[in-house]
């Protein structure tokens, strides 16, 4: 049985009622000496180490009362994790902390950290003076919490040839390229609940970045509430394979399937470019600001791995490459009067080889707008949602073009990722 809360400040166990969960904590602020000692002890070695807590095993045996004492008096956490001797995430309340303990017979492992509250009484501000996340990390902020920014914090990394700047919407890197390709920053995305984007960078990296990219990176750090994106949790932090893959990448894989099957069959290529998933071509993604200008040369882009990268040698002489005057056809309409009269009997796959070629000529639409038109460059939300249902419709023609080809005899892919024949795709 817990002994009784008058019996804990000499003995240093952890009490409770008998006829409830209710943990009682100490609210007086006077402390000991031992504990104001034991205090300072974990205070130097989370500011003297790269913020590592205390270990328990290198607690002497009088000291675990003093523990669980500050414990009791909010002034240290108690953290037990797979890896306790960084704090990756929030600590439980000292409430939940002490019933951990209580269920353990006592603190046995874990590391002890200073609070927050009192690392504003001891931390010297100047010393991280233009390193704002540093700060951040030495008044005890979790260094697995994710900081978010505005997306266009990117836009100067992708436009400057002096950085490589690589991104499947779920992970990114930037490299250095004037430093041997010295990765100056990592970096994953994270939505709120409407759906927009954000960069997100784990408070860690962002301490390991130098003072100048830090207080450069502070001007575009939102304080809009995000959740991380699941698969760059599951790859960071839990070490696991992704579940599933951009849109982008699907698409690009989808069309590289496609070229898969026309070799297994013996016929031309029918596209002319060999991207395929986790090899873009440049700014082949979710854009960067919301602007009918990144919008419109998204479009154009897209329709040039659509329309434009189809190859006529694929046809061959199954269908006429001019019409009746003689006038070359358009590859969209090559396609169309390719696919009808080579699926004209598979009355199931009609209607998707309609939606499709729909899709191909709804894509080169938008890449001539700007081009009949005189507009003004404007920034919308919106513009996120038009580029999302853009490329989804794209994904679902060139996946469309894909089944009908296997249902051709001989017709084979090869090297299917698992998320590829799962369907696993992330569309955001």
């Amino acid at each position: 049985m817990a002994k009784r809360d008058d019996e804990t400040r000499t003995t240093g166990m952890i009490v409770r009622s008998d006829t409830d969960d209710v943990i009682e904590m100490d609210t007086s602020s006077e402390l000991s000496e031992s504990e104001s000692s034991l205090l300072q002890a974990i205070v130097q070695k989370y500011l003297n180490s790269d913020f590592n807590g205390l270990p328990v095993y290198a607690l002497r045996a009088n000291q675990e009362a003093d523990a669980l004492s500050l414990i009791r008096k909010k002034l240290i956490d108690h953290v037990q994790t797979v890896n306790p001797h960084i704090k990756l995430f929030a600590p439980l309340d000292h409430e939940d902390q002490l019933r951990a303990i209580l269920s353990l017979d006592g603190l046995s492992d874990g590391c002890l950290y200073p609070c927050p509250e009192v690392l504003r009484n001891e931390v010297d501000r100047l010393a991280y003076e233009g390193r704002p996340y540093s700060l951040e990390l030495a008044l005890g902020a979790p260094q697995i919490e994710h900081i978010t920014f505005d997306v266009s914090v990117l836009e100067e990394f992708r436009n400057d040839p002096r950085y490589d700047y690589r991104v499947d919407d779920i992970h990114g890197a930037i490299y250095d390229n004037r430093n041997e390709a010295h990765e100056i920053s990592r970096f994953g995305f994270s939505f709120d609940s409407n759906g927009h984007r954000y960069v997100a960078i784990y408070r860690r990296d962002l301490y390991s970045m130098p003072s100048k990219l830090q207080g450069w990176l502070k001007r575009y750090q939102s304080d809009e509430k995000s959740e991380i994106h699941p698969d760059y949790f599951k790859t960071t932090i839990m070490a696991e394979f992704p579940e599933g893959a951009s849109v982008f990448d699907a698409f690009l894989e989808e069309k590289f399937q496609i070229q898969n099957i026309c070799r297994s069959l013996g016929r031309p290529l029918l596209f002319k470019s060999e991207f395929r998933a986790y090899k873009r071509p440049d700014s082949f993604g979710f854009l960067l600001r919301l602007t009918s200008k990144e919008y419109n040369d998204f479009a154009m882009l897209l329709d040039r791995l659509m329309s434009d990268d189809i190859s006529k040698n694929f046809f061959g002489s199954d269908v006429a490459t001019t019409d009746e005057e003689g006038r070359e056809k358009g590859t969209i309409r090559i396609l169309e009067d390719w696919c009808k009269n080579y699926f004209v009997h598979h009355a199931d796959y009609l209607s998707e080889i309609d939606e499709m070629l729909r899709t191909f000529k709804k894509v080169r639409k938008e890449r001539s707008k700007p081009a009949h038109t005189i507009s003004f460059n404007q920034f919308s939300p919106e513009i996120l949602d038009r580029q999302r249902e853009l490329i989804r419709d794209a994904y679902f023609a060139v996946k469309t073009i894909r089944v009908i080809l296997m249902r051709l005899p001989g017709a084979q892919m090869e090297d299917v990722h698992d998320w590829f024949e799962k369907e696993r795709i992330w569309m955001r």
